[in-house]
């Protein structure tokens, strides 16, 4: 993944630097509906959306039962992982 992209997490960095933190990465093309982490799951890396979108998600009891409530949308662009970074790097939401 060497193609610069526009992203909130490449902003200010000059170009070679930019393309440096994606060479880190590990491309990949998902499925809709693919879990990349659960909450409290071991915060290991992080996500760069390069397009799609991501449904950040908070599991919670409605009329009974356990339900995935949305939280909020990441799209191209966004990151989504930020856990890997702040200890104590434990997901806080599902993705």
């Amino acid at each position: 993944m060497t193609t610069i992209v526009e992203s909130e997490l490449l902003l200010d960095l000059p170009p070679d630097a930019a393309r440096s933190v994606l060479l880190l990465g590990t491309p990949a093309t998902l499925e809709a509906g693919t879990v990349l982490f659960d909450l409290g799951g071991d915060a290991d890396r992080l996500f760069l959306i390069r397009r799609g979108r991501i449904a950040l998600t908070l599991p919670m009891k409605v009329e009974g039962r356990v339900a995935d409530v949305l939280v909020e949308e990441k799209v191209g662009g966004e990151v989504v992982g930020w856990s890997a970074i702040i200890p104590p790097h434990r997901f806080t939401l599902k993705a």
